[in-house]
């Protein structure tokens, strides 16, 4: 992408303006695919060597199941992907209760509620006030 002699020569000055903004906007281009694919290769190191190092117990951790969105959304794709977030979240939140629940039945199931009683001890001692007090 570069002028020829001939238009450098014999063409109009706008034209080298136009060509010398057309190499920058290229650059800039090349710039940012450049850092992309550096991000891509940072984030395919990190799970490699966070799987690696990983500690037994611990989950699994994937590569990116999609492409980054390097283009802006239009309203309607945001409003998707706001409600794909939300039912994401309201699952989450579903099975973390669910969850919560099924542990607290399986504490219960382990050991079996014990009833206080008020009977009016004082400090651990049974029967009457009274006697407490002579």
């Amino acid at each position: 992408m570069g002028m020829t002699l001939e238009q450098f020569w014999d063409g109009s000055p706008y034209l080298v303006l136009t060509y010398r903004k057309a190499f920058k906007i290229k650059r800039e281009l090349d710039n940012e695919m450049a850092w992309l694919t550096g991000l891509y290769f940072y984030d395919a190191l990190s799970v490699s060597l966070f799987n690696v190092l990983r500690k037994r117990g611990h989950k699994r951790e994937n590569y990116l199941e999609k492409p980054l969105d390097i283009f802006p959304l239009t309203p309607a794709e945001k409003k998707r992907r706001e409600r794909e977030e939300m039912l994401k979240t309201q699952k989450t939140l579903e099975q973390m209760r669910a969850a919560q629940v099924a542990k607290k039945k399986k504490s219960e199931a382990k050991s079996p509620k014990k009833e206080v009683v008020d009977d009016g001890r004082i400090d651990g001692n049974s029967g009457d006030r009274s006697k407490a007090q002579s």
